[in-house]
């Protein structure tokens, strides 16, 4: 039933195939009136969740808790492997300050050589450098990017589930 069924190899005989080695997958996901539900193991360890959902708009946050088990569990092949790079004192130091657009409020502060991102009153997440000016947090799956103008940063893109959130500068 886990063994390739199609040329496109990522579908078995009742389930969605993902992954190579250790991190090899298995699952499907379901949706009818008022649910949406999703399974997904890992073939070596056994290990696995499924979550369901009693909405049909639910979709995104399975996803979420799912990447959250994979997470906590540390399950390998899950997430792509992690780009880092360094930044300067001086580049850390430019990104900090306040960041506002009608749906986002957001400060920026440095400790040391880490960023952070603090939301309204959510807690701060970490920020780690991608790039000069593109950071990741692994609190959640999300990105940040910063806007240079004329060596000024003038804004920050917030990029979550699929949907981009510009802030500017205050």
């Amino acid at each position: 039933m886990l063994t390739p069924s199609t040329a496109s190899a990522d579908i078995g005989i009742g389930f969605f195939l993902e992954g190579q080695g250790a991190g090899a997958r298995f699952g499907h996901g379901g949706w009818d009136e008022g649910f949406v539900a999703k399974a997904t193991f890992l073939k070596e360890s056994g290990q696995g969740v499924v979550v369901m959902i009693s909405s049909n708009e639910g979709a995104p946050l399975i996803d979420e808790i799912v990447r959250a088990v994979a997470r906590e569990y540390a399950w390998p092949g899950f997430f792509p492997e992690e780009k880092t790079a360094a930044a300067s004192p001086e580049t850390l130091q430019a990104y900090v300050g306040s960041y506002a657009t009608g749906s986002l409020s957001c400060a920026v502060t440095r400790e040391g050589d880490r960023l952070f991102l603090r939301a309204a009153t959510q807690p701060a997440l970490e920020l780690r450098p991608t790039t000069e000016n593109t950071f990741k947090t692994n609190e959640v799956d999300a990105e940040v990017v910063f806007d240079r103008q004329d060596g000024l940063v003038k804004s920050l893109t917030l990029k979550q589930g699929g949907r981009e959130t510009k802030a500017d500068r205050q």
